[in-house]
């Protein structure tokens, strides 16, 4: 984090997505998805100190990540999400 001013961002991170549905819940037979995978996020802020040491920053955010898994019924597959985010936050 820089101490004022713009900064940019960037995160590498380890997903995972867990489903389970039923589809049969008197014989207690489910569907079920798993997928694991990988998250990256690029993001451009700006950090405005107040004269104490508490602070205000926004940002403006982008990830995409991409899960390999498996579906019930349906073997193997890839799934691919994005989204951009705005966030505004208090530093304390």
């Amino acid at each position: 984090m820089a101490d004022k001013g713009l900064y940019l961002q960037a995160d590498y991170n380890f997903v995972t997505q867990f489903t389970q549905k039923y589809r049969s819940p008197s014989t207690n037979q489910f569907n079920h998805q798993f997928a694991i995978g990988n998250s990256f996020t690029g993001g451009l802020g700006y950090h405005y100190p107040f004269k104490n040491r508490y602070g205000l920053l926004a940002s403006l955010e982008y990830d995409w990540a991409s899960r390999t898994g498996e579906v019930t019924g349906m073997g193997d597959k890839n799934f691919r999400s994005n989204n951009i985010s705005f966030q505004i936050g208090f530093i304390f």
